[in-house]
């Protein structure tokens, strides 16, 4: 298990940066569609504009917790210190 734990520590501590500049990405382009989609008026329908704000909060929190997910992979012999 310990091994398992360790190589996908490093494997998300590899690609951090990428994914949280994805991540942050889409969450943004969801919350400007969601409040393009307010504006439009009756063309698009309320589910439609709760499954994109869905996403933005989604792809929001996934990037927040991601730095929880790598502390708590860490291996007991690595010390880590997460910047944003």
């Amino acid at each position: 298990m310990r091994a398992i734990k360790t190589v996908l520590f490093h494997l998300l501590r590899t690609f951090r940066g990428l994914f949280l500049f994805g991540c942050k990405l889409l969450s943004g382009l969801f919350l400007l569609g969601f409040i393009v989609t307010l504006f439009a008026g009756d063309r698009i329908g309320l589910g439609q504009k709760l499954t994109i704000l869905a996403f933005s909060v989604g792809f929001g929190a996934l990037a927040w917790y991601y730095d929880m997910l790598i502390l708590r992979l860490k291996p007991d012999n690595v010390e880590l210190t997460l910047f944003q």
